[in-house]
């Protein structure tokens, strides 16, 4: 029996379908491994972990769903456990956005002999899409959301930028550009909220949003519970708080304008 992944392991194994070896590292229980497999989705994969545990849950779960197949599992930290070149897409997904950012920098060659990541930070995806942008042999190609219990995971399609389609991220980033200026979006924000300069509607955006929403607004009520108006480092908080709202508000208008994070109809088509 094939075995079902919930929405976010899905929509990360979808993302490197066609793909000729697969490296998932963290792999904790080898669900997206077992699944590609299963589904003859890539020719090979590796599985990785830090520690014996997960392995053992792994390769328990392995037996149980592909009881004759031997896959290549191995122990250890990040990439060092890859070959230069070794995979064609390498998976890290549900670690933290820095710990991912730190797995990546370590090794700049070695993270150069990969054309493609999939990256699922836990937190501070910012960061994470921060020091993409500033790495230049890398490009964000997509985003995509899905939920997992109550929370919503963004997931990031990274390729090198000699591999990526160079024509359609410079139409996405012109894009980018235009809508910061249209809906006046800091530069900060637009990391947190990348969904809005993709071609594809996503499942979940306009939510991801008013969670931000949300999230602001109380920050907004606990400042003014609990600071004195007048101290000047309040005072700044609360301006940075309400600049941050109105923006997401704007985005949401744009959002329910009818035009649910899209860009123009000539990039969607081209796609």
């Amino acid at each position: 029996m094939n075995l079902k992944l919930s929405e976010r392991l899905l929509l990360i194994a979808e993302s490197v379908r066609g793909e000729g070896t697969v490296a998932d590292i963290g792999t904790d229980h080898g669900y997206i491994p077992i699944w590609l497999i299963q589904h003859e989705a890539c020719r090979k994969v590796i599985l990785s972990d830090i520690n014996s545990g997960p392995l053992e849950k792994a390769r328990g779960n392995i037996r149980r769903h592909l009881p004759d197949v031997s896959l290549d599992i191995r122990q250890g930290t990040g990439i060092s456990v890859l070959q230069d070149g070794e995979a064609d897409a390498v998976i890290i997904a549900g670690m933290g956005g820095i710990l991912i950012r730190d797995i990546l920098a370590e090794n700049e060659e070695k993270t150069k002999s990969f054309p493609k990541f999939i990256l699922q930070p836990r937190n501070y995806a910012r960061r994470l899409r921060t020091w993409i942008e500033k790495t230049p042999y890398l490009e964000i190609t997509d985003e995509s959301l899905a939920r997992e219990g109550r929370r919503l995971c963004e997931i990031i399609t990274v390729e090198q930028t000699e591999f990526a389609q160079t024509e359609q991220v410079r139409r996405r980033k012109d894009t980018a550009e235009k809508l910061k200026k249209k809906l006046e979006v800091s530069e900060d924000l637009e990391r947190e909220i990348p969904l809005l300069y993709y071609a594809e509607s996503r499942m979940h955006s306009l939510d991801f949003v008013r969670r931000k929403i949300r999230q602001e607004s109380e920050i907004i009520e606990r400042i003014r519970r609990n600071s004195n108006a007048e101290n000047d480092d309040a005072a700044a908080r609360m301006r940075r708080s309400e600049n941050r709202l109105a923006q997401l508000r704007r985005i949401e208008e744009y959002a329910l304008s009818g035009r649910e994070f899209t860009v123009s109809e000539n990039f969607r088509n081209e796609r």
